[in-house]
């Protein structure tokens, strides 16, 4: 199972790649698409945020079939989000359209800030549901 940790990074950038591919596409300059990837990441990774620390009593009682499915579903996105705004930050755009080879790499230096954002919205939902739990 250990040998899977390397793949998770990796995997996780795929989406925002293809989502940068994509707009590039559509006509907008290669800095241009990664750009607009970190800051549709950005927007995600806050709605996602304000969803469960603001709204964490709607999102119990709308998802009170399986809280812990939803959360993990959320927390994968969160993750890939986190992972691919890291990613371009700390590559730079320029780096992810004209970079060499190595700058791949960068994946795997990137993928402490997704881990780490995981365990503060852990912490923040956990903090939540026993408020919550506590006020009823």
């Amino acid at each position: 199972m250990l040998s899977l940790i390397p793949l998770v990074p990796v995997l996780g950038i795929i989406p925002s790649v293809a989502l940068a591919s994509g707009i590039e596409k559509l006509g907008a300059t290669c800095e241009a698409s990664y750009q607009i990837t970190l800051l549709i990441s950005a927007a995600i990774t806050g709605l996602i945020v304000l969803l469960y620390t603001i709204r964490f009593e709607w999102v119990l009682k709308k998802f009170v079939k399986s809280p812990a499915l939803y959360f993990g579903l959320f927390s994968a996105i969160l993750y890939v989000m986190v992972g691919t705004m890291a990613f371009i930050m700390s590559v730079g755009v320029d780096s992810c359209c004209h970079g060499d080879g190595q700058t791949g790499l960068a994946v795997f230096f990137s993928a402490p800030y997704a881990s780490a954002a995981l365990v503060a919205f852990g912490i923040i939902v956990d903090v939540k549901k026993n408020t919550a739990i506590h006020n009823n």
